[in-house]
Formats: structure tokens, sequence, C-alpha cells
């Protein structure tokens, strides 16, 4: 799946919050930050530092993968969460 911009990151971060059952201030005070934060990265905040969003990957166990564009491969595993899924289904809200 490609991530486009700051909005698809913000569903992602959303979407796996939810199925882990935390609330925003729960996952606020694992990453260390305020629940406003939080708020405004799952709302696309275009300049969200990116150590915090990497750490709020890691409280969530999102894997985020790389590869070339010219020449994909296949990942050895699939990651905890479907992020196709997540940002298909935000897109079409």
């Amino acid at each position: 799946m490609r991530l486009q911009d700051n909005t698809d990151f913000g569903n992602v971060i959303r979407e796996a919050r939810k199925r882990r059952g935390l609330s925003q201030q729960q996952l606020a005070d694992l990453v260390g930050v305020s629940r406003q934060w939080i708020s405004e990265v799952e709302n696309g905040k275009p300049r969200a530092e990116l150590q915090l969003v990497l750490t709020t990957f890691n409280h969530l166990q999102i894997q985020l993968h790389t590869q070339p564009r010219s020449a994909p491969t296949p990942f050895d595993s699939m990651p905890d969460i479907d992020i196709n899924a997540i940002v298909d289904q935000a897109r079409r809200r």
C-alpha cells in the first residue's frame, strides 16, 4: 500500500488505536504526548514530528516497509495491520 499523505498516516493510526481498544488519551500516555497531539495526527496534521509518529507506530505495532518503486519485491512477512484496507476505507468516507 502506498501512503500518499499525512491523512493516510492519520487514518492508519486511528484505526490501529481503535482495533487495540485504546482511547486517544491512553495512546497519548504511551507515546508521551498530549491527547490533542494524537487527535491532530489522526486528522492529518501536516507537520507532525517524524520521531513521534514512528514512536506512535511502534506502540500500535504497525510495521512500515519500504521498497524501491522501480524494482518491487515481496515482503518476507505480512504486517500486523492491513494498511491498504484502512486507507481504502477512509478514502471512501
